[in-house]
């Protein structure tokens, strides 16, 4: 199971044509470091929500995918927007990617542990 779902996501890395980066023009070391961040460009999406006053990224990847983890995915798809995935400003209209269901699957361990991974990156990186 766990080499299947390593195949998965690794076809899934290579399935996406095009990597971006996320640019930021600031003095700030760590700022410029989070630059270097790329993200893999999302084609397929679930639908759009606009962020309210209090929301955060894992209350609505909650509300998506059933599991909070899974924020980083919705974070990537809109990098080009979010610059700190801790500050996301009401009226900001997300778009949810459409995954890979083994890759966003709340009752798979190994699935929460990839998102963990990507957290530890991008929250490391501000």
């Amino acid at each position: 199971m766990k080499s299947l779902f390593n195949l998965l996501f690794i076809g899934l890395l290579l399935s996406a044509t095009t990597v971006i980066g996320q640019t930021n023009s600031t003095k700030n070391s760590s700022a410029n470091q989070k630059s270097n961040l790329q993200f893999l460009e999302y084609e397929e999406f679930l639908g759009t929500e606009m962020v309210k006053d209090g929301s955060r990224l894992a209350q609505i990847s909650r509300r998506w995918y059933g599991e909070q983890a899974f924020w980083v995915y919705i974070y990537e798809a809109n990098s080009y927007q979010i610059k700190d995935p801790n500050k996301v400003y009401p009226g900001t209209i997300l778009q949810i990617p459409k995954m890979d269901p083994e890759l966003v699957n709340p009752n798979n361990p190994e699935s929460i542990a990839k998102a963990n991974a990507l957290k530890e990156k991008y929250l490391k990186k501000k």
